[in-house]
């Protein structure tokens, strides 16, 4: 249906244009262009057997001859529109009201904007039920990004590649406690500063070290510190592990080195990981002010966090996510040879499976609310196109979704099951996670070679997965849908007890509960769908009339999909 075509040239311009407001219109157009040639769906979507021939000259009164369709409750049918451009179905309603049905609609379009459609629907309930719309313009500005990345991966890679840097090879010694030792850190300008750190504490893989240089940051309690030790230890690095592979050791202490300092905070970080430090100080690629070549997690002192942020818990999930990046990294920039190009909130969407996957995932409720509170905002192109940056306005959301997706294609081939003891037992999500990262390729490239499917089928799906997952049947039951059109239950860590896995319903220690994604009714649809985006559509009937009837249009350019599924 497509390319596999990768032009090297428009990659390594869209590397010089940032997403900083100035550059966005050519960084834009290079993307554009660059899709066109290495990933850009087109063409018009196949038909399956699923699918289902409008029938744009019913007029949903009864008199036709053609009996409207009566799905199986969960089942799923993508409409076919007629030689007008119209989907156009009736929908059986022979229970009245207590018939409920949705419409999933989506826009194939690969790129950015937003596309005009109508929906009409006959024998619709009132216009007061279902869920309104977001008004992005009244929302809350997004919070701070809790991590940051403070050079592109790509910088580092195309340099590497380049052979204009060389890996950091001098040995260092294993610390132990009461070492001092000195790295260099990025101040809010973003110049190197040269600090003294102590070592706190050594475990099996980690290293804990406070800056003793910069004012502001308190050690942890003792207590405090050992059970991060244990955590990350015992928990944490193994899981990631299996999920994603074997850490690097560049520098030969054989640990990970957590270094605690004000001036994280002060970059407006909770925490990051720097490429740069995986390399020579002698030969770093563009971008890198230094190098500490040694695998470090830099992180804001507990002390200058909020008590939440502060906890064991807290610190683990922190060091799930940045541990995950730093072998994310590894394996597939250094390892691998990949572009390193890869959208920044892809890496922040696996960052949080590790999150999830580490058995730390507490915080992924507010991950995850702010990417549901916002699907009817968002298309997949805009986490999905290489090179993305990090976009300030938006960041929330998107790390939301990004998050969503991520963890959608890990359920979708199979996830995985963390048994009483602890053990993972893979039911097909930790292969496919392990084989992604060590790819090559990335991006979209990467997903369809390692989910053997297309992006554009992988996104509808993921929005109708969205959409029904936790849902229930009239009789209150979950509603039995096929295995892609859900995520897989979640469940309580056996060994951490925090949640494992997305459940779009959740509550948060029964102080907040999740309401899912945006869905809209009829009455409340605003007519507008983002490129990639969905539109998700509650239809029930008013008990007046023994189908219902839809017909649903959009500009040609949307590349319009249409599934309908019952839902009672």
């Amino acid at each position: 249906m497509r390319r596999m075509a990768w032009c090297g040239c428009l990659i390594l311009l869209a590397g010089a244009c940032g997403d900083d407001g100035t550059g966005a219109d050519v960084a834009d157009v290079v993307d554009d262009a660059a899709d066109g040639l290495d990933g850009e769906p087109d063409g018009e979507p196949e038909a399956d057997s699923n699918d289902v021939e409008a029938d744009a000259g019913e007029d949903g009164d009864g008199a036709d001859a053609t009996p409207p369709l009566d799905p199986e409750p969960g089942e799923v049918v993508e409409l076919t529109a007629g030689p007008d451009g119209a989907f156009a179905i009736d929908l059986a309603t022979p229970a009245g009201p207590a018939r409920q049905y949705g419409l999933v609609l989506h826009s194939g379009f690969w790129g950015s904007g937003q596309f005009d459609y109508e929906l009409t629907v006959t024998a619709a309930a009132a216009a007061t039920s279902g869920a309104a719309k977001t008004d992005s313009s009244a929302s809350a500005a997004p919070p701070r990004p809790r991590f940051a990345w403070p050079v592109a991966p790509e910088q580092a890679a195309r340099a590497l590649r380049e052979g204009a840097i060389r890996v950091a090879r001098d040995p260092l010694p294993p610390p132990t406690v009461g070492d001092r030792r000195s790295f260099q850190i990025s101040d809010a300008a973003g110049r190197p500063q040269t600090i003294e750190a102590e070592c706190l504490a050594v475990g099996d893989d980690i290293a804990a070290w406070m800056d003793r240089t910069t004012a502001g940051g308190e050690d942890p309690a003792a207590g405090t510190l050992a059970d991060v030790m244990t955590g990350f230890d015992e928990i944490v690095l193994p899981r990631h592990r299996i999920f994603f592979g074997e850490e690097p050791d560049t520098c030969g202490d054989g640990v990970i080195n957590l270094l605690w300092s004000p001036l994280v905070a002060d970059v407006g970080a909770m925490a990051y990981f720097s490429p740069c430090d995986m390399f020579d100080a002698a030969a770093l690629p563009p971008g890198c002010g230094a190098s500490n070549e040694q695998e470090i997690l830099y992180a804001t002192p507990p002390s200058m966090l909020p008590s939440y942020m502060a906890s064991v818990s807290a610190i683990l999930d922190l060091l799930a996510h940045e541990s995950q990046h730093l072998i994310y990294f590894h394996r597939k920039v250094m390892l691998a040879g990949a572009l390193g190009n890869e959208n920044m909130y892809i890496l922040e969407g696996w960052a949080e499976l590790g999150e999830d996957l580490s058995g730390y995932g507490t915080s992924l409720f507010f991950i995850a609310q702010a990417g549901l509170e916002n699907t009817d905002q968002v298309g997949a192109y805009e986490f999905l196109r290489a090179g993305g940056s990090y976009v300030e306005s938006r960041d929330g959301l998107l790390r939301g979704v990004s998050y969503l997706w991520t963890r959608y294609l890990f359920d979708r081939m199979g996830g995985e099951r963390a048994e009483a003891d602890g053990t993972i037992t893979d039911l097909g999500g930790v292969a496919w996670s392990r084989a992604i990262i060590d790819l090559g390729q990335e991006g979209i490239q990467a997903i369809e070679l390692s989910c053997e499917e297309e992006i554009e089928e992988l996104i509808f799906d993921w929005w109708t997965a969205l959409f029904l997952t936790g849902r229930t049947d009239a009789g209150g039951e979950p509603l039995a849908v096929e295995p892609r059109f859900a995520y897989r239950s979640q469940y309580d860590d056996p060994l951490t007890g925090a949640p494992r896995g997305f459940d779009p319903y959740a509550d948060f220690r029964g102080m907040f509960s999740l309401v899912g994604p945006v869905v809209v009714t009829p009455a409340s649809a605003d007519g507008r769908i983002p490129a990639t985006g969905s539109e998700l559509v509650l239809l029930e009937p008013d008990g007046t009339a023994s189908r219902l009837s839809v017909r649903v249009t959009a500009e040609a350019d949307a590349e319009l999909r249409v599934r309908v599924v019952r839902l009672r």
